[in-house]
């Protein structure tokens, strides 16, 4: 079973000490960052320990908690509507995703469950009868059905009302694969997926979302240094008519939409300083917009590159808040950044200008936000639920 995602549960204090030993041993001391600008002032804040990103609708903020809860809160005010135990037990916490769709919230823990969004009441529990942990790689719901991956090597597609398995794509036949977390666009969802068989690759399958039929499944070119991983590094996200996702060696790699053919390719992020990341895989979690491909780096390093012509517009780095998380977001041409050491950032997508930051190493802000109307929603593993208004470029 890939255990990627179990990275992002590094604690603060053994971040801070491997930290502190790259630094000591390799780089020496840093000079003191430039001052950023300051963050928005919170519209409210809940304590608590957040597993999860959150998910919003127009009036409401839902998260998943460390105590597999399912907390819903105002977004305006920030009290909390209600709070409903998942079903799932243990120290272990798997899926890291919600989704508010149709007339429900739908969290993966190990499983999918679905919660009615206005009174907190359960509605159903998908557990395959083929294939396993759906929750761990929730992602993207259209207004019938929610989409997910598995450690199973499948893609599950699941009715929103009803909790009934619509259709479930094998994406490896051997069960020696993971596929995350799927993106759809129209007609048809693309996933990435990590193949754990010699030599061992990632790629991207595209299947039509009404029937599950795959349509191509493409894996990622050899990488130019033996040692380096093409297992899959970030994505994938759609811009028109390719799909973008990025192998563990660090190359971006656009799909065209309907054939699978590579239209063209990025390169990988030469590393410049220390990262929590082993050298010899880079995950870039990626977004698109405004016509620009922001992509983060385990090197810490944020690029944003024009979509027309593959040219990189900006690059932003701050060493001293380490290596981007696996994740990110974007919305009215701000791109939010999260980093594994606890820190959300927000640029500018058009210039790469720093609009603010919020967190530490204790907040853990790992995830990337949602939004509500004109408001941010942030969790941390730290420092629990918290709203921001929204700041646009200007």
């Amino acid at each position: 079973m890939d255990r990627t995602p179990m990275l992002v549960t590094v604690t603060a204090a053994t971040a801070l000490v491997a930290v502190a030993a790259l630094e000591a041993a390799q780089w020496g001391p840093k000079p003191p960052p430039p001052i950023p600008p300051p963050a928005p002032t919170a519209l409210w804040h809940i304590a608590g320990q957040a597993r999860s990103g959150a998910a919003a609708d127009e009036s409401t903020a839902y998260f998943i908690s460390t105590q597999h809860e399912v907390i819903a809160v105002d977004a305006t005010t920030g009290d909390v509507r209600w709070r409903r135990f998942t079903g799932e037990w243990g120290d272990l916490h798997w899926g890291e995703t919600a989704v508010a769709a149709g007339s429900v919230v739908v969290v993966g823990d190990y499983n999918l469950v679905a919660f009615d969004r206005k009174t907190g009441s359960p509605r159903w529990r998908f557990i395959p009868s083929e294939g396993y942990g759906p929750g761990i790689y929730m992602g993207a719901a259209t207004a019938t059905h929610v989409l997910s991956g598995s450690p199973a090597g499948r893609v599950y597609s699941v009715d929103l009302e009803t909790g009934t398995l619509h259709w479930s794509a094998v994406i490896s036949a051997e069960g020696k694969a993971t596929v995350f977390s799927p993106a759809i666009q129209g007609p048809v969802v693309a996933a990435g997926f990590s193949e754990f068989t010699p030599p061992g690759v990632g790629g991207v399958v595209m299947i039509a979302a009404d029937s599950g039929r795959m349509l191509w499944k493409r894996r990622f070119p050899p990488p130019d240094e033996p040692t380096l991983s093409t297992h899959l590094g970030g994505g994938p996200v759609f811009d028109g008519d390719v799909v973008i996702a990025a192998s563990g060696d660090g190359v971006i790699h656009a799909f065209d939409v309907a054939t699978g053919e590579i239209k063209w390719s990025i390169p990988r992020v030469k590393p410049t300083g220390p990262s929590l990341i082993s050298p010899d895989r880079d995950f870039r979690a990626l977004t698109v917009t405004n016509g620009t491909l922001v992509s983060g780096s385990a090197t810490g390093i944020v690029i944003g590159y024009d979509l027309r012509t593959r040219e990189e517009k900006w690059r932003f780095h701050d060493p001293s808040i380490w290596s981007t998380a696996f994740r990110t977001s974007s919305a009215e041409g701000v791109a939010y950044i999260p980093y594994l050491s606890g820190m959300v950032v927000a640029l500018d997508a058009g210039t790469g200008i720093e609009l603010w930051r919020m967190g530490e190493w204790s907040t853990g802000f790992i995830w990337p936000p949602a939004f509500s109307g004109n408001r941010i929603i942030i969790s941390g593993s730290g420092h629990g639920y918290v709203a921001l208004p929204r700041m646009l470029p200007r």
